[in-house]
């Protein structure tokens, strides 16, 4: 079967397991192993055995009795009681030196056999404490009155910065805690050529430690422990191994140069003494033949890694130098730094300005924008960045595109090989608007009285709208900008047009034009209809519509059937014709009008008959004469008797026959004028 990549990778991930188990399960066997890394130093086994003598300083606060050590004394006070003679035995483990990652316990363990005889004479309350048989662990000398069992945290792995050529390193570690109660009294230090801490013991309690002087060159191994109150102690931190060289020859570096200007730089150097006064100079030039060399200013130095400088001045803009640190002692020399080189900056160029062109005006063409000052060959540009009112182009051509907008314009003088590049302050290009071409106003021609016209006119220039004005006129007015209506035709009426300033153009008017006025002509005049006159009726006519003051005559032509009189209608034929016509007369304002012709409606009139009379008559006397003979237009009225047995009529007489009521009636038929009369009937009472 083929094996895919993963397969294989598998396998090799799975031997490089085991490899590394087996040589962990070997170091956690035998530490001392020549193939740990980082064996632990031999150890130092020293065996601290706790005091027996009684005092209630050692004992925990609670202890369960438990045959062996027995003690009768006083808690408090000067004991004066004869004690019983005791025997006690214990047994010890001793505790021995632990170095990093192994605790050696010594074989057999020492239990030692002692006796111990003492008196008091008793002047308190006795009080008797049992002490159980005691077993100390290798990893404790002694448990403190607070009964702290916990040995405090291993200190950081320490290091140093140290100069080999140091004779007095120093070493710095994390600090430890303590977590059992009785708080941190220290640490202990083992220092020295053994690389497994067979070396001396120096204690501490800050976080540094300064070597004591080195004479000898080697490679010394630094061991540092924890320990609290309580006597705890923690596991050994390190080693950390440290290369003395001695004293000597000095050693050298060449740092980078720092505050590198266009005519000015700070060498730095590293040197270290190594035990002897040492001067200390640079060399510099344009090549690593250098040329010229300068005394540092902290020459001479006698420690390890001082820091030595020079400042330089006088030098040439854009340019490369070389330069290394020297130094020389007793010990020898001179020893040279390596070559660094560093490059002075670009010089900055004189202040650059853009020479003002002045007020420009829109569409008055482009203008060349020039500059003043700047230096060296490298070539000028211009922007007119966020510039609303003006373009620009990189070689100056400036156009003016919105008078209203801004023209704000910067210069930049490139770069060069000796030479920053550099930018003019902004210069504020000063815009105008141009005037417009002359407006002409559209002559509307005669205008009649309160009539209202849109005003026209022409010409000019840009986008701004055209507005008009009469001021002054006695005979018209302009409302909603360009609406002109005539208020008096008699007066005057002078025009101004008026085209509003844009972005790009100033406000432009026209020369003041005079409107011509005219009188109006009337609204529309109607004589008004006066319904239907009867034959012989006299009306008074009136009229509707027209307009102004003139006075209204009337006219009736050639009409038959009616006369006129003013403005006295009356019916004389109401078989003929009537029409009639209205004029009003023209005033200042309105033109005279004439109406239609209205035909009057004419009809006959109506008539009446009076009350018949006799009411009474005698046979003796024998007739009587009835009335009225006429009607109420004058016309002759007809009797007749409905009582012929009482009476007889012929005519306007009535003859009586008979006593009794005789009834009479009247009529007239009417003629080509008048209606028919209504008919009027009476009673004449008959007597003897």
């Amino acid at each position: 079967m083929k094996l895919s990549f993963w397969d294989i990778m598998a396998s090799m991930v799975m031997l490089a397991g085991l490899a590394l188990a087996t040589i962990f399960i070997n170091i956690f066997i035998n530490p001392y192993s020549f193939i740990n890394p980082f064996p632990p130093p031999t150890p130092i086994a020293t065996l601290d055995v706790p005091t027996l003598t009684p005092s209630q300083r050692v004992l925990p606060d609670v202890w369960t009795t438990t045959p062996g050590i027995q003690e009768t004394f006083d808690m408090m006070g000067t004991p004066s009681v004869t004690g019983t003679s005791i025997t006690a035995t214990g047994t010890i483990t001793g505790t021995v030196f632990v170095l990093p990652s192994k605790t050696v316990t010594p074989t057999p363990p020492n239990t030692p056999t002692f006796t111990k005889t003492f008196s008091k004479t008793p002047n308190k309350t006795l009080t008797t404490y049992y002490l159980k048989t005691a077993t100390m662990t290798a990893t404790k000398t002694a448990e403190g009155a607070s009964g702290d069992k916990i040995p405090p945290t291993t200190p950081g792995t320490p290091y140093s910065y140290s100069a080999g050529s140091n004779p007095n390193p120093v070493f710095s570690w994390g600090a430890s805690t303590d977590t059992g109660g009785s708080g941190l009294k220290g640490y202990k230090i083992t220092w020295g050529l053994d690389s497994g801490g067979n070396n001396p013991i120096y204690t501490t309690t800050a976080t540094t430690w300064t070597a004591p002087t080195l004479t000898t060159p080697g490679i010394y191994y630094f061991y540092v422990r924890a320990e609290d109150e309580a006597g705890n102690q923690s596991a050994w931190a390190g080693p950390c191994r440290f290369g003395y060289t001695g004293v000597g020859a000095p050693s050298a570096t060449t740092n980078a140069a720092t505050g590198v200007t266009s005519t000015g730089a700070t060498l730095r150097g590293t040197v270290s003494a190594n035990g002897y006064s040492t001067t200390v100079t640079f060399e510099y030039g344009l090549t690593t033949i250098y040329g010229t060399t300068v005394t540092a200013i902290e020459s001479p130095v006698s420690t390890a890694s001082a820091s030595v400088s020079y400042v330089l001045t006088g030098l040439s803009p854009a340019t490369t130098y070389h330069y290394r640190v020297s130094a020389i002692n007793a010990g020898g020399g001179p020893i040279n730094g390596s070559d660094v080189v560093f490059t002075t900056l670009k010089a900055n160029q004189n202040p650059l300005t853009i020479n003002d062109p002045g007020t420009l005006t829109y569409g008055g063409g482009s203008v060349t924008l020039t500059t003043t000052g700047g230096s060296g060959t490298g070539a000028v540009t211009f922007n007119a960045g966020s510039s609303t009112g003006c373009t620009v182009t990189t070689a100056g051509v400036l156009t003016v595109t919105n008078a209203s907008g801004t023209c704000n314009i910067v210069a930049t003088k490139a770069a060069d090989a000796t030479y920053n590049a550099i930018s003019s302050p902004t210069l504020t290009v000063t815009l105008a608007k141009a005037n417009q071409a002359a407006i002409v106003f559209t002559d509307p021609g005669p205008v009649a009285y309160l009539n209202t016209i849109t005003l026209t006119a022409s010409g000019g220039s840009g986008t701004g709208g055209f507005s008009f004005d009469a001021t002054g006129s006695t005979g018209c007015t302009i409302a909603s900008v360009n609406q002109l209506t005539v208020t008096d035709n008699t007066g005057t009426c002078n025009v101004v047009a008026t085209k509003a300033a844009d972005n790009n153009y100033n406000a432009a008017s026209s020369a003041s034009t005079a409107v011509t006025m005219t009188v109006a002509p009337q609204a529309t005049l109607t004589v008004d209809n006066p319904g239907s006159l009867a034959f012989g009726s006299t009306t008074t006519l009136s009229t509707s519509g027209g307009s102004g003051t003139g006075a209204v005559t009337f006219d009736i032509g050639g009409s038959s059937g009616c006369s006129l009189s003013g403005a006295d209608l009356t019916i004389t034929d109401n078989t003929g014709t009537c029409a009639v016509t209205a004029t009003k007369d023209a005033d200042a304002h309105y033109s005279s009008a004439t109406s239609a012709s209205r035909t009057i409606t004419m009809v006959k009139a109506n008539q009446t008959i009076g009350t018949i009379s006799p009411t009474s008559g005698s046979l003796s006397g024998g007739s009587d004469t009835l009335s009225p003979a006429t009607s109420s237009a004058g016309l002759p009225v007809t009797f007749a008797s409905t009582t012929t047995g009482i009476c007889t009529v012929s005519g306007t007489t009535v003859t009586y026959v008979a006593e009794g009521n005789c009834g009479i009636t009247a009529n007239q038929s009417g003629d080509t004028h008048y209606n028919p009369a209504p008919q009027v009937t009476g009673t004449i009472v008959v007597g003897p």
